[in-house]
């Protein structure tokens, strides 16, 4: 399926709960749950997310001769415009005052379908 460059996602069936996978763990070792291993929920901490996307809405997934093993379509990039923000960015960057505001609007334009670009830069 190779031809070079292509991005592969798997169909990876149901997701599972990492619970499940605990418990599954300590019983196969041997071990008893709550007595001589406990499960201890703590939260998540800063960055951590409950479920990972793998692309976004915009980007399609297009079936290959393998039938859980699909082909990711990323959407197309004008390359003079990005490297334009890029620039612009790095202009930001090394500029005496830094504008973490101006910085920001520039990330939004590059990835639009982020939430919310102060959730990434805290």
């Amino acid at each position: 399926m190779d031809r070079g460059g292509e991005i592969f996602v798997l169909d990876m069936g149901e997701p599972i709960k990492i619970k499940f996978l605990a418990e599954q763990m300590i019983q196969l070792s041997g071990k008893k749950l709550g007595e001589e291993i406990e499960i201890r929920y703590t939260g998540l901490r800063p960055g951590e997310k409950l479920y990972e996307e793998l692309f976004y809405p915009s980007e399609a997934l297009d079936a290959t001769s393998h039938k859980k093993i699909f082909q990711a379509m990323a959407k197309e990039i004008n390359w003079i415009w990005l490297s334009d923000i890029l620039d612009e960015m790095e202009k930001v960057c090394n500029a005496n005052k830094y504008e973490d505001r101006k910085l920001r609007e520039l990330l939004h334009q590059c990835v639009p379908e982020l939430e919310s670009v102060d959730k990434v830069m805290l």
